[in-house]
């Protein structure tokens, strides 16, 4: 039996170093994880990644144009809220059947969609957060190749909030060894420590304070839900996120 690679966390998006033949999971916790998928478990066709707002405003004009009776919708953020001339946000409870079912979305976010750039290069990548834990570390633990949980971070800071999840996604996979480095390591604490109260333990992460002062307390409660969709994005060939 083939042993299986180790985990490597990077606590941030920017010190991801990518490695040959490595899995990515990525990690934005708060929100736009949960939230695609939140929007490819009500039923979007596709959820397509930019990282600006003029990529995303270019990528929906080119995209109604190439298919005019389809549906496509620009959701995302910046500064936590809703960017002007967009149809949604970056809540996942926004992304309701009835609002999203057979859309493309054309999505950019502060962070979440800058993490997804640089996993660009591994031949395996899938969006993990609570919402998916189970399914999303199922999916990778069938290939034996290393594994790097990659953290979106909040403005290129390590976020608790994501470093919660990273702990979880090691914690779900028990077999693997844990890279040199402590990163994982500490995630793991992290998560063990928090686990029993994770509303108060994402409240209290950089990103769950910005919620806070944006009023946004339903978005947390809602983060801490565990295990309620099955549904665990990953990219295809053109970027965009469908599910694995």
């Amino acid at each position: 039996m083939t042993r299986p690679g180790p985990i490597t966390v990077a606590l941030t998006h920017g010190a991801y170093v990518p490695g040959v033949g490595t899995i990515a999971v990525v990690i934005d916790q708060l929100r736009a994880g949960t939230t695609i998928t939140m929007a490819l478990t009500n039923g979007a066709r596709r959820v397509i990644p930019v990282t600006s707002v003029d990529e995303a405003l270019a990528r929906r004009d080119s995209l109604r144009r190439e298919n005019p009776g389809r549906r496509v919708l620009l959701g995302g953020e910046r500064g936590g809220v809703l960017i002007p001339g967009f149809d949604l946000g970056n809540s996942p409870r926004e992304y309701t059947r009835e609002r999203v079912e057979d859309a493309d979305i054309v999505f950019t976010t502060t962070n979440g969609t800058a993490a997804l750039h640089a996993a660009r290069s591994s031949p395996l990548v899938v969006v993990a957060c609570l919402a998916n834990l189970s399914a999303a570390a199922a999916v990778v633990d069938r290939e034996p190749r290393p594994i790097s949980i990659i953290c979106a971070g909040t403005h290129g800071l390590v976020g608790l909030d994501d470093a919660l999840v990273a702990g979880a996604m090691v914690r779900c996979l028990p077999d693997r060894p844990l890279a040199e480095d402590d990163a994982a390591r500490l995630c793991l604490t992290w998560w063990d420590d928090a686990a029993e109260d994770i509303r108060n333990a994402l409240a209290s992460s950089l990103g769950g304070r910005g919620l806070i002062a944006l009023n946004q307390h339903e978005d947390l409660e809602f983060c801490a839900q565990i295990d309620i969709t099955s549904v665990v994005p990953r990219p295809m060939p053109d970027g965009s996120l469908v599910p694995a």
